[in-house]
């Protein structure tokens, strides 16, 4: 049988851990040998939990300075691809890797420096990931903040240096060279773990193969509520995200019951927001309750936008003067849900969609 190496490089979500597990598991159950390269050594055992497979810690940059990036050329370029040299370290890590495993498959989630290394090997590669992760293939990589003003040139410029970055790598190792940054990304396969409505690019449907999403549930404890009245919200956001105060004091100023997961908080961290109706969780929660079903949650009324913007500019469905921006999942279905922070869901109800979704 095959040995499959998956590998997890970028994303700090567990979401990525998950789908890897699924796939492990698959795998195994086929009689396939499966070992493992993922960024969060803990985070995957405890999502792996008894699978029997090798796992190791995957080559990472770990001087990427934070920055608004608005496409994967800005992420990468913040994750050692920014020079020849320091992608060149990170690709002798992932080489010496698989030169030592010696898979017969690279199945990658958000690790292009793994795909890049297997391409200097000759090694088969696929990509799986939600659509964030995979972007469309043979075009420019896609700006994933319309929603704001954003230098279009600032963006190309910053493709074209990781692509020239990327190939200059591939021509010392002896690979062949991308002829797209969004090659680097998707293997020679990918697999879209999405659905096509919730597609963060907006692709037409019937141009990509949807699997849907395929993940696992991490275990941790049950929700343990503020007390009070207002809406239950629950977030999970790190504070590497340059507003997750802003999204906080949102909420609690909105009345709401907030339950924060923040990984750094549940390590030790200092809780960035004190308010007696925010509580922060000791570690991952369980939902176990079922989320309305769209037959039930169609039946009742959308509730009447705000004409109170949640802050100046915002243009969600909450705040737009727009009779047609009158439900929330109708917005989602117009890709406006991009624009959406926590703070404009908390003014719905928890299912308030209308009879015409």
């Amino acid at each position: 049988m095959a040995h499959f190496h998956l590998a997890w490089e970028l994303g700090g979500d567990a979401a990525h851990a998950g789908r890897l597990r699924v796939i492990a598991q698959a795998l195994l159950a086929r009689g396939h040998a499966v070992s493992l390269s993922v960024r969060d050594l803990g985070q995957a055992r405890r999502l792996l939990g008894a699978l029997d497979v090798t796992m190791l810690q995957a080559p990472l940059w770990l001087h990427g300075a934070g920055q608004h990036a608005a496409s994967l050329a800005e992420v990468m370029l913040a994750a050692g691809y920014r020079e020849a040299q320091t992608l060149d370290a990170l690709v002798r890590g992932w080489r010496s890797a698989l030169q030592l495993l010696k898979p017969d498959v690279v199945v990658a989630e958000f690790a292009p420096t793994a795909l890049l290394a297997a391409r200097t090997l000759d090694i088969p590669s696929a990509a799986i990931g939600a659509g964030f992760t995979l972007p469309p293939p043979g075009q420019p990589l896609p700006n994933f903040r319309p929603w704001e003003p954003m230098d279009l040139q600032r963006l190309a410029a910053a493709e074209v240096h990781t692509l020239k970055v990327m190939n200059t790598v591939l021509v010392h190792h002896g690979g062949v060279p991308y002829v797209r940054a969004a090659d680097a990304l998707l293997g020679r396969q990918h697999f879209l773990c999405a659905w096509p409505e919730l597609d963060h690019y907006g692709r037409p449907p019937e141009r990509e193969q949807w699997f849907g999403p395929a993940f696992v549930a991490p275990p941790g404890e049950a929700p343990q509520w503020p007390p009070g009245h207002g809406h239950k919200v629950f977030v999970y956001l790190r504070q590497e995200h340059p507003a997750h105060i802003a999204v906080l004091h949102a909420l609690v100023m909105e009345g709401c019951r907030v339950l924060c997961y923040q990984p750094e908080v549940a390590a030790g961290a200092v809780p960035p927001v004190h308010a007696s109706s925010l509580a922060y969780a000791r570690g991952p929660v369980t939902w176990r309750r079922r989320w309305p079903s769209r037959a039930s949650a169609s039946a009742r009324p959308a509730k009447a936008p705000s004409r109170t913007p949640c802050w100046p500019g915002c243009r969600c469905c909450c705040c737009r003067p727009s009779s047609n921006a009158t439900c929330w999942r109708r917005a989602w279905n117009r890709r406006e849900w991009q624009s959406m922070a926590a703070a404009c869901r908390a003014r719905w109800t928890g299912a308030a969609w209308c009879a015409a979704c």
